[in-house]
Order: C-alpha cells, then structure tokens, then sequence
C-alpha cells in the first residue's frame, strides 16, 4: 500500500488539535505531505480534538496512542479504553471534559473496518468521484453528537466492513479539509498519482481562508 498523509494547524489557529496515526502519531505541523511506498501497518486514523473544550490536542494525541498500543483488540473495546484514558486526563487536570472525533480505517489483510464516531470522513474514489462511506455524526450541520470523550455517554461508532482490492483509493480527513472545499472542488484533485492527489488538494486548501487545521489521509492498495 501507498500512503500520503499531512497535518497542519492551518492559517487562523494557534496550535494543531488534529492528530494522524499512520504507524505512529504526527502532532506538530508538517511543512510538507509525507509518502510511505510501502505501508504494513493496520490503522490509518485521523482525530480533531474538539475546539470547545480544553485540550483538544491532548485529547487527540492520547485517544491515537491507544490505538496504536491496542491495535490486536475490537475497536470497540479500543474506543472505551481511549474514555477510560480520557477520564484519567480528567481527573488529573481537574477539568470538566475533554474529547475528539475520528475517522479511519483499520486494515487486517484484504479487509478492512471503516469507521468514524463525530464529523470526520473517510471517502473512496470511484473513477472521478468521491464515495462516502462515513456517517456524520451531526445535529444541524455542525453541532456534533458523538465524540469520544471523558464524559459522553451516548456514543455511537459508525462501522463498515470492506474488502480491499488492489488500486483501490482511499481518502480520510478531518471538516477542515472537508469542510474549505465543496465536493466538487475536492472532486478536482483526484489523481491516479497520489501524490499528486495531496498536491491539488493542498494548493486548492491554500487558498482558502484555512479557519481550521487540517488533516488527511490518501490510501492506494
């Protein structure tokens, strides 16, 4: 598999509450997109650390450390153990709450689990197209209903399964790339060449107002 990912706090905001795993956790803004030509790993995540509460990059920081500590369990049993790390933070700082939204996919062989719990997405290509197989977590269009938090305990995970063929495409990102651009503006950044995908998309996001960070994932099998 081939995987280009990039994450960056965007022009408006002070610091990045998004997080990637890809293998391992990128927080701090990248210059420039990463490419792996040859990824073995299973999770391919994106997180936003929820804005309205404190420490939205914590949250998302730790939520994908658990993740890559417990990649053999059922997501499920990851997500409670993500709130029972949550919780701790909690505790320790003496706040309120603190959470994130994610989305990704989780690959074990020719399969693969897409999920999402909050706004997040995970699309596929399909000629010139994008595909959701995400749901939106949502009331209204932006007041989100399910995130992974100290607190919420009406949480629902999206989930999907799949079977991965060799060049399908990939793309997971969080409402600040989603969010900028209309889906025919993403539309126009589909490129056979992945890497070439994460370029028109960066040039077409730079050119917006970027009021949020952004973060994004491209997968080719």
């Amino acid at each position: 598999m081939k995987i280009l990912f990039y994450t960056n706090k965007g022009k408006k905001r002070k610091n990045n509450q998004d997080a990637i795993l890809v293998n391992k956790i990128y927080q701090n803004d990248m210059q420039e997109p990463i490419l792996i030509e040859n990824f073995n790993g299973k999770n391919l995540i994106v997180a936003d650390g929820i804005g309205g509460l404190p420490y939205g990059e914590l949250a998302s920081k730790e939520v994908l450390k658990v993740f890559e500590e417990n990649e053999n369990e059922v997501l499920e049993k990851i997500i409670q153990k993500a709130r029972k790390k949550l919780r701790q933070i909690k505790e320790d700082k003496n706040i309120k709450d603190l959470g994130t939204v994610l989305a990704g996919i989780i690959i074990r062989g020719n399969r693969a689990t897409i999920f999402n719990v909050g706004d997040s997405r995970v699309y596929q290509v399909r000629g010139d197209f994008l595909y959701k197989h995400s749901e939106d977590h949502t009331f209204e269009g932006n007041i989100i209903t399910s995130a992974v938090t100290s607190e919420l305990e009406n949480l629902k995970i999206y989930t999907k399964e799949i079977e991965i063929e060799k060049g399908d495409v990939f793309f997971i990102c969080t409402d600040g790339v989603w969010g900028q651009l209309s889906e025919d503006e993403l539309e126009d950044c589909i490129d056979e060449n992945i890497q070439t995908f994460g370029e028109k998309l960066l040039e077409k996001l730079w050119t917006t107002e970027l009021s949020d960070n952004l973060s994004f994932i491209i997968v080719e099998a």
